[in-house]
Formats: C-alpha cells, sequence, structure tokens
C-alpha cells in the first residue's frame, strides 16, 4: 500500500513539474527502495544513545522495546556507507536545518 501510494504522489509531483520531490522512509534499505532509481539517497546520522531516546519519545515505547525495533534495521554504519549524502544530527535543531538548507542549495 506504502509503494502505491508513494507511486501515486511522485506521478502528482512528476506532473506539476515539483523541482524537488522528498520521499522519507525509515526502513528505505531494509525495504530494498534503493534500488528504485532514486537520484540521491539522504541519511541522518545521531548517536545510538540518541537514536533509542528519539524513538522511546516518539513511539512511547520503553528502552527495550525501541531497541529491540532498532536492532530489526541495518546498521547506522552501513545505511551511511550507501547513502549520497549525510546530515549530522548530533547538535541542535538549528543545526541540522543549516546542514538541509545548505544541502538544498546544493
Amino acid at each position: 500500500i506504502v509503494r502505491r501510494l508513494s507511486h501515486e504522489e511522485f506521478s502528482r509531483a512528476i506532473a506539476a513539474r515539483a523541482p524537488l520531490v522528498l520521499y522519507d522512509c525509515p526502513l528505505f534499505f531494509e525495504g530494498n527502495l534503493d534500488r528504485l532509481g532514486f537520484r540521491g539517497v539522504i541519511v541522518v546520522e545521531a548517536d545510538p544513545e540518541q537514536v533509542v531516546a528519539r524513538v522511546m519519545a516518539r513511539d512511547r515505547v520503553d528502552e527495550a522495546e525501541a531497541r529491540r525495533r532498532l536492532a530489526t534495521q541495518l546498521g547506522q554504519e552501513e545505511k551511511s556507507k550507501r547513502a549520497d549524502w549525510i546530515l549530522d544530527n548530533r547538535g541542535t535543531l538549528a543545526e541540522l536545518e543549516a546542514q538541509v538548507e545548505s544541502l538544498y542549495r546544493r
């Protein structure tokens, strides 16, 4: 269902001549979406403990559940190897926003 809906959204964006389309997908590599011809892949890195804390806060789960979920995903190092661009999310939101702005300008 997600792939079908994504394809419909991409088709609408292309028809509207959108200058940029982003596809935010946490399991991008795990779902083999990197094989579908995207022009580039951005990976956002953070320290493992930050990731655990963010999953806990976002999904309202305990630490064990957050770690269990993360253990089913491809590791950060492998994701970063496959990326075209890497954003560092170890700092503040303002610092991340500045990186996004810089990448967008490029």
